[in-house]
């Protein structure tokens, strides 16, 4: 049920505003990059689109960044998702940017 809320921009299920999404912990980042392929990129139209950036996150070990490169690359959402490390054992490291 859920899927079929977000495979909809604007589903039932789910609604989002339009906007930036960062998935902490992503892992294979299965889940940003459904909503990047989704709601933000390639195949979405413009006026569909309820997404502007994804960022998927994760520790930074060299497998874990570049496993989430190659998906980003292989599902073709570059333009719309950027990885990032993001180590929760080191808040001192964080950084936050105000637009």
């Amino acid at each position: 049920m859920l899927r079929h809320g977000l495979g909809k921009p604007g589903g039932a299920c789910l609604e989002l505003a339009k906007g930036t999404v960062v998935e902490l912990g992503a892992g294979t980042g299965f889940v940003g990059l459904f909503m990047a392929k989704y709601l933000a990129g390639g195949d979405v139209a413009e006026s569909d689109r309820v997404l502007d950036q994804v960022y998927l996150t994760d520790i930074d070990a060299p497998k874990v960044m570049a496993v989430l490169d190659a998906n980003v690359a292989a599902n073709g959402v570059a333009d719309v998702c950027t990885v990032a490390p993001l180590d929760w054992r080191a808040p001192e490291e964080w950084s936050h940017t105000s637009s």
